[in-house]
């Protein structure tokens, strides 16, 4: 609390002083906003390079967005339990420059669209079935993704965060598995409006998933993840990029090359390792975690995002 204070009143302060420069908002949401340490650093970060930078809400529809330069998505958790006005949103600020570009943002945020590119372009992800909106059957077509799959699967809606309205069905005894009689009335609520997927649980993600952050079509960095959706962990630890196998390094080569995804300023790519190799969990590009907080070479991560800024606002 005392370190959000001390940064508010100096980022004020600080924009106060440098009037006639640029301002770039880290963009952040009603819940978040000024409590994440990336958030704060990509402002300080911004204004060590004579650039004016605060953090701002989505949420607030008191922002005045004619005086501001650029957007640079950060904590804006949350959003999918309000679509509508994260349309309204995106509406509002689409003549605004923004990293990621509204048109990589749209083709990544959700994820039928997100897998479909992959798909298309040859890429190995973990296999997914999409249930659409209104579907009557929803218990049929989650039987039949089982049968594709196998006996335990996750479901969960194509736009969703955070681990939100995601179930692992299993009839074994897994950690936090439910059955599938369990989880029938969320999924028949959730998909009322919106589309879900069914995926195969992999057991591998109990050894991480590899987490690998390009900035400007670069490495950065990386990072393995142990995620808490489905354990106590929901730690991370940074990996050496030149341990990175040269798999994956091929796989975020394809991935960058999607013409929609071309544009990116910033890129977090989630694997996990299986025994056919690695497979592709998400494509982020719209308010992932980049994780400047838990490497070393933080500054360097920090100024390639700046530059990138620099360059497109």
């Amino acid at each position: 609390m005392i370190a959000r204070i001390k940064f508010e009143l100096s980022s004020r302060l600080y924009n106060l002083l440098h009037g006639g420069q640029k301002m770039v908002a880290v963009v952040s949401c009603d819940r978040w906003k000024g409590r994440i340490l990336d958030d704060r650093l990509v402002v300080l970060a911004l204004q060590r390079s004579g650039m004016r930078a605060k953090i701002i809400s989505w949420q607030d529809a008191k922002v005045n967005y004619d005086k501001i330069d650029g957007l640079v998505i950060g904590s804006m958790w949350g959003y999918q339990n309000y679509l509508e006005e994260l349309k309204e949103w995106f509406s509002r600020v689409s003549g605004k420059k923004m990293l990621n570009p509204i048109e990589v943002i749209l083709a990544n945020y959700d994820k039928e669209k997100q897998f479909r590119l992959l798909a298309e372009h040859g890429i190995a992800a973990v296999p997914v079935q999409m249930i659409a909106p209104g579907n009557e059957e929803v218990r049929g077509a989650v039987l039949a993704a089982m049968a594709k799959f196998g006996p335990d699967v996750v479901v969960k809606p194509s736009i969703s965060g955070s681990g939100q309205d995601t179930f692992l069905i299993s009839e074994q005894a897994i950690k936090n598995a439910c059955s599938l009689d369990g989880a029938m009335p969320n999924l028949e609520t959730i998909n009322r409006e919106k589309t879900l997927m069914v995926q195969p649980f992999m057991p591998e993600i109990d050894g991480g998933e590899l987490a690998v952050i390009y900035i400007g079509g670069k490495l950065s960095h990386a990072v393995m993840r142990y995620p808490h959706i489905f354990s106590d962990e929901g730690v991370e630890h940074e990996v050496g990029v030149n341990q990175l196998e040269p798999e994956v390094l091929q796989i975020c080569q394809k991935i960058l090359a999607i013409p929609e995804y071309k544009e990116a300023a910033y890129a977090r790519l989630d694997f996990v390792k299986t025994n056919k190799g690695y497979l592709v969990m998400e494509v982020e590009m719209f308010e992932p975690q980049l994780f400047y907080s838990r490497i070393e070479e933080r500054d360097k991560a920090l100024s390639s995002i700046v530059e990138q800024i620099k360059q497109r606002v």
